[in-house]
């Protein structure tokens, strides 16, 4: 049994078809930015060459930035595909956002830094601007390409949003594909700045003042700061970690407590591993009449009693009865005990193996990003739980009446997995 679990487990850990067109979206949405921003780049640099414009230059490092980063992206989605190994059990799907804090580090310090510098040194000593025409051509012919790139990383957004059943708005909130959100607001910050550069640019070219243009660097180089401050805190959340969405996390803990198998869940965690990739865990106290009633209710009760007569009949030898009564004497009574026992808390413990899987594979198909699903088996004490812990108990499963017609639960120790009734004596059987 165990070992079709395992199959199970690692058959679920492998990308579905819609994680992989979730992350042929993601690709598309990069390659399609960064041949648009490389070429974008050149035409800058070939334009800044003889305007010497600091807002063209400022929006030249701004399109190289947004290129490195979104290689960076492209290689961070790649490298987060990778199968998980024994020393990274979880996989490999945080990896995209170390890729993408290194670029928006980059594009803080370097993109920004530089815009910003160039600009002030512009104001204090103005260069001699020259054919201001091209480029505001340039940068209208960027303006143009930048908004494809937009509108490809906007489809891929909607199309997530559809299948997600979600509005955009909610989709980009929630982060379910923050690697496209990445290059939207790239492209929306290339978009913007574009417009700051092309209107310093055409000051500049009206009234021939190169200040406006200089303001107009200092501003591109605001704009890409507050753009990578945005990035390097979204990567942040990711790299930290986080819960799941509180929907989903609340109809994980509803469904294990609607379970008539289940009377508490207890300390249920769960955290974001990957783009819509969670793992969960909690502790689980179970019904332990149910669990008993369903391993005798597959082994048949006349076969326990059947194990118990014939362990006491065949565990010490001939001298196990007596010759005028037939009767069993105690030590033969209570080796046989033992021997049927061993087997009754084996069956047990393996009704309870079982029980884990089918939960764990209905929380799967419920929430299909669960790739990971850790449950524990509690010991039945939740009125020794405090302090930090959470605790949700099913209090009607706790005070009903158990299914063996006893009135209430008495707080002796639990059968394996019980449910806090006190396990009777050998003698009793």
């Amino acid at each position: 049994m165990r070992k079709n679990y395992t199959r199970t487990t690692e058959a679920a850990r492998k990308p579905s078809a819609k994680d992989l067109a979730k992350q042929k979206r993601e690709l598309r949405a990069v390659n399609v930015a960064v041949g648009v921003n490389f070429a974008i780049f050149l035409a800058k640099v070939a334009t800044w060459g003889f305007t010497r414009s600091g807002a063209l230059l400022a929006e030249a490092l701004h399109s190289l930035a947004d290129c490195v980063n979104q290689l960076l992206l492209r290689a961070g989605v790649n490298q987060s595909r990778r199968p998980a190994t024994f020393q990274h059990p979880y996989g490999f799907h945080r990896e995209k956002y170390i890729y993408a804090l290194m670029s928006a580090v980059g594009v803080f310090c370097l993109g920004a830094g530089a815009s910003v510098v160039h600009g002030i040194q512009s104001l204090l000593d103005p260069p001699a601007l020259e054919h201001m025409g091209y480029s505001l051509a340039v940068l209208g012919i960027s303006a143009f390409a930048e908004m494809c790139s937009l509108n490809v990383a906007l489809g891929a957004l909607r199309t997530g949003a559809k299948i997600e059943g979600q509005s955009l708005y909610k989709y980009l909130m929630s982060s379910n594909d923050p690697t496209t959100a990445a290059v939207l607001a790239e492209d929306a910050g290339a978009v913007a700045g574009l417009g700051i550069a092309g209107v310093a640019s055409y000051m500049t070219y009206v009234t021939g003042d190169p200040v406006y243009d200089a303001v107009g660097s200092i501003a591109v180089g605001c704009l890409m700061g507050a753009v990578a401050v945005m990035l390097i805190r979204n990567n942040k959340k990711f790299l930290i970690g986080q819960a799941m969405r509180p929907e989903q996390h609340d109809a994980i803990i509803k469904h294990l407590k609607s379970d008539k198998m289940v009377l508490a869940v207890i300390d249920p965690k769960s955290e974001e591993i990957g783009d819509g990739v969670y793992r969960f865990k909690a502790e689980i106290q179970w019904s332990g009449d149910r669990v008993v009633n369903k391993y005798l209710g597959s082994l048949g009760r006349e076969s326990l009693y059947g194990q118990i007569r014939n362990a006491a009949c065949t565990s010490t030898g001939s001298n196990s009865t007596s010759p005028t009564t037939g009767t069993v004497d105690d030590e033969t009574l209570r080796n046989a005990m033992d021997l049927a026992m061993m087997e009754f808390g084996r069956g047990v413990i393996r009704t309870v193996g079982e029980e884990i899987d089918r939960l764990e594979c209905e929380l799967r198909e419920l929430c299909p990003g669960l790739y990971y699903v850790d449950l524990e088996t509690d010991k039945g004490r939740t009125d020794k739980i405090s302090g930090n812990l959470e605790c949700i108990i099913n209090a009607e499963e706790v005070q009903r009446k158990d299914v063996m017609g006893v009135d209430e639960l008495d707080s002796g120790e639990s059968f394996p997995g019980g449910s806090g009734r006190a396990a009777p004596a050998a003698g009793a059987a």
